[in-house]
């Protein structure tokens, strides 16, 4: 298989009192890291968070820093772990094999996964049933050149569907990486923009789906790209540009953070007392996007209704909330 991105992840399972557990109860935090492209998360499972970071390989050290650091911000280091894991997360090229004679590959043997968010699990089931599909047709081949015609139908299909989605992830990515205030100005400022996300973070959407069937979004990802240079692409190259022109993750202290407590009705954008953490652009914030739900909407639905406050100001865009019923 030949890579174009291999991503670094952390990952921790928190025991937690159930005060705490109560106040996470159906929320998800999504926080931007300091290293480009990088970021962070909360999931809650009962009295157990799933909490992790994930960002490019390679920076090793800058990752288990951000992991720490992420912990203790939001007041859970004196929490034991009771599992602490790493894994590698690796995103093919366009142009690597997808079969080999009448061995067909996919999910992560094949690199397939949403570069932006770094989510696999729904392109290993889905290019799971395709391979199963076109499996049937390579066993039933009447020879070899019949074999070899049903294994590059398969290719042609993950290439027509998830490789559509994979172009759009990471010219995501490489906004994300080298624009990030913009990239949160966009999705935190604009509720059309805030809905899609949401749509995309639960499952019940895909980036390819969404540019290729809405005229707006598609329009969005042309202007940012016009806004930003992508010459450098996403990879070794790009990300070293990206980092190159990083700021430096603050020093300052912060204090611990909770989510905020419930109320009757839905939570507003808040912009003061979320985690700040520093990014390549210095906007930063986590964003509580889902409810039961798995890593960015795996292939898990949800019936929630997301509600959302008022528009945050304009100067300050640092975080976003959402309820979800």
């Amino acid at each position: 298989m030949k890579l174009g991105q291999v991503d670094l992840g952390l990952e921790a399972e928190i025991p937690v009192p159930a005060s705490v557990a109560e106040d996470w109860k159906g929320r998800v935090l999504i926080d931007w890291g300091p290293m480009p492209g990088s970021y962070g998360w909360v999931f809650p499972k009962g009295d157990t968070l799933t909490v992790g970071v994930i960002s490019a390989r390679g920076e090793g050290a800058a990752t288990k820093r951000y992991m720490e650091d992420f912990v203790a911000r939001l007041g859970l280091a004196g929490f034991e772990p009771t599992i602490s894991s790493g894994h590698l997360t690796r995103c093919r090229t366009d142009d690597s094999p997808l079969s080999r004679g009448r061995v067909l590959v996919c999910g992560d043997a094949a690199g397939l996964l949403e570069p932006w968010t770094r989510e696999g699990i729904s392109y290993a089931l889905r290019s799971g049933r395709l391979a199963g599909e076109w499996a049937v047709r390579v066993a039933e081949a009447n020879d070899a050149v019949d074999a070899r015609r049903q294994a590059l139908n398969y290719a042609f299909a993950i290439k027509a569907g998830l490789g559509v989605e994979m172009a759009v992830g990471r010219r995501m990515l490489a906004v994300f990486e080298r624009r990030p205030g913009l990239l949160h100005a966009a999705l935190t400022g604009l509720r059309s923009a805030w809905n899609a996300f949401a749509d995309i973070t639960r499952g019940t959407a895909t980036l390819g789906g969404m540019v290729r069937s809405n005229g707006m979004a598609r329009r969005a990802l042309e202007l940012l790209d016009k806004r930003m240079d992508t010459s450098a692409g996403v990879g070794p190259a790009g990300r070293a540009s990206a980092r190159a022109s990083a700021r430096g993750p603050s020093r300052r202290t912060r204090r611990p953070w909770r989510p905020r407590k419930r109320s009757d009705g839905p939570l507003p954008f808040d912009t003061g007392s979320a985690p700040r953490t520093a990014h390549a652009a210095g906007v930063t914030g986590p964003v509580v996007v889902m409810r039961k739900t798995g890593c960015f909407g795996a292939m898990a639905r949800s019936s929630s209704v997301v509600e959302s406050g008022p528009t945050p100001p304009k100067k300050t865009p640092t975080s976003a909330f959402q309820r979800l019923r």
